[in-house]
């Protein structure tokens, strides 16, 4: 099985952060870091996936545009490289970090119930916050991918469901993920994991 490609989330300060690449080498992996200036311009040299992406369409018609640490990101991640991005508070992590998954499950229309993007969170109102900003673009687009939580509070009957049915994208606490881990089948329920 593959490696999935890694884009992580870094909480920066509210201070000004200049724009900085690099790449380091961890053990076994290059990956890039990203440090945001919140007060960028918005990005107008889109890349052809994203230029008729639903996304793209949701945040203009709001008047909104991609900041140029979201559209690098995704083509970081969509290269196969391994993402560090590290930005303020309401600097768009959470679009920057799933935009990559959004435009693959659009371009290759991954079939429903195979986990596709997985969602580490410390903890579980994280885990339901990110749900929640991430699941409005998607139900409000009409985008066909399901996302889902699973803490300790998940219902018995759902965890049972996703384990046979598992959405494409899930937002999970550590212990919930030991707990999927240690099931004989976990082999097949990461198999298609992408990011």
């Amino acid at each position: 099985m593959a490696i999935p490609g890694v884009v992580c989330m870094a909480m920066g300060d509210n201070g000004t952060i200049h724009r900085q690449h690099g790449v380091d080498k961890c053990p076994d992996r290059l990956y890039i870091k990203v440090m945001v200036n919140p007060h960028a311009q918005g990005y107008s040299d889109l890349p052809p996936y994203l230029q008729s992406h639903p996304v793209t369409g949701w945040l203009s018609a709001r008047g909104w545009s991609y900041h140029p640490h979201q559209v690098e990101t995704c083509a970081h991640a969509m290269a196969g490289r391994d993402v560090l991005l590290f930005a303020p508070t309401g600097a768009g992590k959470t679009l920057s970090g799933f935009l990559p998954s959004l435009v693959d499950l659009v371009e290759h229309e991954v079939p429903e119930h195979q986990l596709h993007t997985l969602y580490i969170s410390p903890l579980k109102a994280l885990a339901v916050d990110v749900h929640r900003n991430l699941i409005r673009p998607i139900e409000e687009t009409g985008l066909e991918i399901t996302v889902e939580t699973r803490t300790g509070d998940t219902p018995a009957s759902k965890r049972q469901r996703q384990k046979t049915k598992p959405p494409h994208m899930l937002m999970i606490t550590p212990e919930s993920l030991a707990l999927l881990l240690s099931y004989e089948e976990s082999d097949q329920y990461f198999k298609y994991l992408k990011y």
